[in-house]
This record gives C-alpha cells, structure tokens and sequence, in this order.
C-alpha cells in the first residue's frame, strides 16, 4: 500500500509506547507481520533510512 499510495522517501515509523494497550513484548513481530509484503528497500526507508536523512545522521 505504500508504494501504491505514498511516496516511501516521505514515510517514517512512529510510536507512542509506552501504554498499557501496546503490542509490547511482540512489537517487532507485529511489525514485521504488518509489512512483510513490502519490499526490503522500501522497510528500510520507512524503519531507518528517512528517519536519518530528515535528522541528518550518516
């Protein structure tokens, strides 16, 4: 869906853990679940890659 709908270069992953409703110890497998149709360059731009271009970390 994002590829199809959003520009990747402008999405990045966001939490406001901590509170008891969370997904919290299994985060990363709902996570991985929820996005394993997309492709692995598009996960990375959303989970690192455009998180340290927007705050300028090499």
């Amino acid at each position: 869906m994002v590829g199809n709908v959003l520009d990747a270069d402008k999405v990045m992953f966001g939490s406001d853990y901590p509170h008891p409703a969370s997904t919290w110890p299994d985060s990363q497998k709902v996570i991985a679940d929820a996005t394993q149709n997309l492709p692995a360059g598009i996960r990375q731009k959303i989970f690192r890659d455009n998180a340290r271009a927007l705050f300028g970390i090499e």
